[in-house]
């Protein structure tokens, strides 16, 4: 559960108006997150060569953000709008999965595996704006109701001693719909064959994989839209010696839309601006190389990457001002990023204090398409900085003290630039008994606002400026406690991996 005051806020100017020049929004809103995740499932050795699992959760979750809204336009006509806003946000998320594992010869690992799952999510989300005073009402209001059935089958066979091929089927069907829009009904089938050739020696392990996916849509009535993608992979461990490994990896892959993307509802921010998404999208392609050296030493391990990352047919939102002057956001396929970076890493040990340190400096550069060109946005580099740190230090008497810290510089989203400040955390805990520990940690201290998320667009014809700041006291404090424990006979566990769905972004922090 996760209570927030969160200022809101944007600065519009708006180029060759002589009505409206600028605009200026501040909502002050509490931001209500909780989510509870409820796990069973049940592990069945049916005898040797022969395994079942079933694993399932349920998932109710909310975010909303309630509190005042106050835009002010300066012009030629100047006027105040003021609402209050109530998010009403209910949402039920459901995931099974049965996961059937044969051997035909278990030292060796040649073995058939088959995964069958299914996902689902029923919501309400919806935002009221009103006043009282003017009579002002409107309600933005969506009630996703999607279904995920996935079916994969895995044959694993070693060849030889140092020769294996793994090769797969996987077929996905997702059904999307808003029961509060007659018009968006969004289905997708996934069809996929794969195989993996690998070799292992004692100093050399490769791997050499390819995927072929066939994917149809279809929104609503509408024809059928059909596509095929290709996506292979490699990777090649080299071990110089005890101490040191050299690997090389390849991989592309795709990310598809969600429903909050593809749903093209759209809905009124206030009365200047519409935010909307697109059912026409085409998933992300990702192709990413990277050469990493790695280096152990005593307790300390030691890190370096050179990594290249682009991704097509990006998705992100375009901002314009349509005909009417009012502001529209859009989700579209926007156009190419590519990373260039270079990284290191390391964990060093020194007895009783651990030290992570992460440091990656990057190029960010930006190739927009045919539909970003047209509202003249043009190509752009951009150094980031990422960086972070954990350390801890335990003491006498069960005492563990740690400190954890991330900051990322602004970057580039093809139009947008996005921004937030650092963040870190100071921690003290300690064991009271074997299974119980209590602690208390502080984030931010003195700070007092923290900005989670902020963007930057410079048009053709206006500017925008836009930031979300938590509001901290001075010291802000949060306490914890857990209890660990089990109970019965500690028996083997299946290890098996699944395709858990992931809870798709949405506002807030």
């Amino acid at each position: 559960m996760l209570y927030f005051n969160i200022t809101e806020s944007y600065r519009r100017e708006i180029f060759g108006n002589t009505e409206i020049n600028e605009i200026t929004s501040i909502q002050n809103v509490r931001q209500k997150t909780w989510s509870h995740r409820f796990h069973y499932g049940v592990d069945w050795f049916i005898n040797e060569r022969n395994q079942l699992n079933f694993y399932a959760f349920y998932n109710p979750y909310s975010q909303e953000h309630d509190g005042d809204v106050e835009l002010k336009s300066t012009g030629a006509e100047s006027s105040v709008w003021q609402a209050e806003k109530e998010d009403k946000d209910l949402n039920y998320s459901e995931f099974y999965s049965l996961w059937y594992n044969h051997f035909f010869d278990k030292t060796n690992g040649h073995e058939l595996a088959l995964d069958m799952s299914l996902h689902s999510l029923k919501a309400e989300n919806a935002t009221l704006f009103s006043n009282p005073e003017t009579g002002y009402f409107h309600e933005n209001k969506m009630r996703p109701q999607n279904q995920n059935i996935h079916v994969k089958l895995d044959y694993i066979l070693p060849a030889s001693e140092k020769i294996g091929l793994n090769v797969g089927f996987q077929t996905r069907l997702t059904i999307m719909n808003d029961r509060n829009s007659a018009t968006f009904r969004y289905n997708e089938t996934i069809f996929a064959g794969y195989g993996t050739f690998s070799y292992k020696s004692s100093k050399l392990e490769t791997t050499l994989g390819l995927r072929l996916e066939n994917q149809n849509t279809k929104l609503h009535k509408e024809k059928t839209q059909k596509e095929i993608f290709l996506s292979p992979n490699f990777s090649a461990i080299y071990n110089l010696n005890e101490k040191q490994t050299l690997k090389l990896n390849y991989r592309r892959s795709l990310s598809w839309p969600g429903f909050y993307q593809l749903n093209s509802y759209t809905s009124v921010e206030d009365p200047f601006t519409l935010n909307s998404g697109n059912a026409n999208l085409r998933p992300e392609t990702h192709s990413q190389v990277n050469l990493e050296y790695s280096r152990r030493f005593k307790n300390h391990f030691f890190s370096a990457l050179l990594f290249y990352h682009k991704t097509s047919d990006a998705i992100r939102n375009l901002m314009f001002l349509n005909d009417n002057g009012l502001f529209e956001i859009q989700k579209n396929n926007l156009g190419e990023i590519r990373q260039t970076a270079i990284q290191f890493s390391g964990a060093l040990s020194f007895g009783k204090v651990g030290i992570n340190p992460y440091l990656k400096i990057f190029d960010v550069f930006s190739k927009p398409n045919q539909l970003a060109a047209e509202h003249q946005i043009e190509s752009k580099h951009k150094l980031v900085l990422e960086s972070g740190l954990s350390a801890f230090a335990t003491f006498k008497k069960g005492f563990t003290a740690s400190v954890n810290f991330q900051y990322t510089s602004s970057s580039n989203q093809i139009q947008w630039n996005t921004f937030s400040d650092a963040l870190y955390f100071i921690s003290l805990e300690k064991s009271l008994t074997k299974n119980l520990k209590a602690g208390i940690v502080s984030g931010l201290p003195f700070a007092k606002t923290f900005t989670y998320q902020g963007s930057e667009v410079a048009g053709p014809d206006f500017y925008h400026y836009s930031k979300g700041e938590i509001q901290l006291s001075s010291v802000p404090l949060w306490f914890k406690i857990s209890y660990r424990f089990s109970s019965g006979k500690n028996v083997q566990k299946i290890e098996r991996t699944g395709e858990i769905p992931v809870q798709e972004k949405r506002k807030g922090f």
